[in-house]
């Protein structure tokens, strides 16, 4: 078991960023070229890419920087070889400052200055790898067709941070094409080293159960209050649907992030008779990822998705023209203002729930949990555990790999993990990773497995693992195998002690995960590693004996 604490982040490949910048500004006086992710076609990763030119910034803009200053919006542009995913991910980094100050270390000492002379055109950024901070270099070269960007950029035109954190990205998992195959909640886990979870919209009956928008408005209300990171985004078919806006003018395929909640109460005004005496209704503050979402006017139609004449309308307009509820429709922009609406960046627009529910098919939550206990504010105790699914001889420490509960001769193979709950009862939330290589040479024969984990309630006096679950041992929790890379858990358990086992599909599978469990007070957890009492060598020397 590890308790969590700060770690140095480390060093990808090995590249010191400090070094590597005083060695080239100093002593070549020359700009940095990174023979690890070289301008090369195989850093790309697409074989067709011969129109490809790599380019400096100032070679694509005069008086680049890092970050603008003075921009008028934080949105995102798609460039023609982005992956949808990866553009909603840098969107959502961008519109919450306390995120890409964590992913870029030092930002001002990295920023562009004409009147520095050490500038090396080197750039380093952060992200959270399997349980650490990793550390990644990048040259500042980007590939360019016809000296436009190709992935996703600023739409400020003279800003550089995004491609550059997306090549740090790209750098890190061994191409721009290992990128595509990527989720949101992912990438939101390594931008902030927090836990997400993804809610099926469809799947839960909230279009059509007020009781269960009730209570996912709830949720909401919470983790805007515990400044969690929330993103929803409505899931497209086909790569051709990507930027594609729906009837009421949201964009397929990208994030929009909630920025705020409200439950408006109408009180005795005028409005209230406009609802039909409704005394409050929940609503819900997004910001669309390409700012108010009206064609901006350096862009063509052809260039885009969607060749309608609604680019004349801003999102904010569609999504009130032509909500579900009607009377929504009729509340001009001051009765918006009196209401409390308030809008605090261009983009930002306010959604009914029950329209929110109904056009959006995932809600992403990626939680930012805080393990300082000397703060005022709620703290959490982490606890961290790495380990493997490995192949051995039955009955040998290397036979860890049972799959699913579904093998009930073999699933307790597995690896197990004890835990203890000291209180009537605790508040824990549960994240399991499975490593996934970032190099494309580690991943050779590597796929992503279909993952899940128990938790099963044991004796209070136990102590080696578990090789029958008899009756009155229970499983409290379960969580389906799916292939993805992190799987969640929220809940409350009881006094007692546990077992968290967890697992992949099939039997034999091979691979690494790690568990972190976050709870109000500690919870012990540890790995169990034998079978039972060791036997007592002279007991057995005496009984020979006899």
């Amino acid at each position: 078991m590890v308790r969590a604490f700060h770690r140095k982040p480390e060093k990808f490949k090995g590249q010191n960023y400090e070094k590597l910048h005083k060695h080239y500004s100093t002593v070549l006086q020359a700009l940095f070229s990174d023979p690890v992710f070289p301008p090369v076609p195989t850093s790309i990763g697409i074989s067709n890419v011969d129109d490809i030119k790599w380019r400096r910034p100032d070679e694509i803009s005069q008086n680049p920087c890092l970050l603008a200053e003075r921009m008028v919006s934080r949105s995102v542009t798609a460039g023609r070889m982005s992956s949808n995913w990866m553009v909603s991910a840098l969107s959502v980094l961008a519109s919450v400052g306390e995120l890409y100050r964590k992913v870029i270390p030092n930002y001002r000492r990295q920023e562009w200055n004409a009147e520095n002379i050490s500038y090396a055109g080197i750039f380093h950024f952060r992200f959270w790898r399997f349980g650490q901070w990793v550390d990644v270099v990048i040259d500042d070269l980007l590939p360019t067709c016809n000296n436009e960007l190709v992935f996703t950029h600023s739409s400020v035109e003279n800003e550089f941070w995004i491609p550059l954190v997306e090549k740090a990205y790209a750098k890190l998992h061994g191409s721009y094409e290992a990128l595509e195959d990527g989720h949101l909640a992912d990438a939101l886990v390594d931008f902030t080293g927090g836990v997400s979870e993804t809610v099926d919209l469809k799947a839960n009956d909230y279009n059509e159960q007020e009781e269960r928008r009730a209570q996912l408005f709830e949720k909401l209300v919470d983790e805007i209050r515990d400044h969690s990171v929330m993103c929803s985004v409505i899931s497209i078919s086909s790569p051709s649907d990507l930027g594609k806006r729906t009837e009421v003018g949201l964009r397929q395929g990208y994030a929009y992030a909630i920025t705020s909640v409200k439950k408006v109460k109408m009180g005795e005004t005028t409005l209230r008779n406009l609802f039909h005496g409704r005394e409050s209704f929940p609503m819900v503050r997004l910001r669309d990822p390409r700012g108010d979402g009206r064609m901006s006017p350096n862009e063509s139609k052809s260039d885009d998705c969607d060749n309608d004449d609604s680019y004349a309308y801003s999102t904010s307009q569609l999504t009130r023209l032509l909500s579900k509820n009607p009377q929504w429709s009729k509340v001009k922009d001051t009765e918006r203002e009196r209401l409390g609406l308030s809008l605090d960046h261009e983009g930002e627009f306010w959604m009914p729930l029950e329209d929110f529910v109904s056009n959006f098919s995932e809600l992403v939550i990626c939680r930012l949990f805080n393990t300082n206990m000397f703060t005022v504010s709620q703290s959490w105790d982490e606890v961290v555990v790495k380990g493997e699914w490995t192949v051995g001889s039955k009955g040998t420490s290397q036979d860890r790999s049972g799959g699913g509960p579904t093998f009930t001769e073999t699933y307790l193979r597995n690896p197990q993990y004890m835990f203890a709950i000291r209180k009537p009862e605790e508040n824990i939330v549960i994240q399991m990773l499975q490593e996934c290589a970032a190099d494309p040479i580690d991943t050779v024969g590597l796929q992503r497995h279909l993952i899940g984990f128990i938790v099963i309630k044991v004796e209070e006096n136990r102590k080696y693992r578990l090789h029958q679950q008899w009756e009155y041992l229970p499983t409290v929790i379960a969580v389906d195998h799916i292939r993805r890379r992190e799987l969640y858990y929220h809940g409350y358990l009881s006094r007692g002690r546990y077992i968290f086992i967890p697992s992949t599909y099939k039997p034999g599978e091979v691979g690494k995960h790690m568990v972190r469990i976050f709870s109000e007070t500690h919870i012990g957890l540890r790995i169990l590693k034998r079978d039972g009492p060791r036997k007592n060598i002279f007991c057995m020397h005496w009984s020979q004996a006899c």
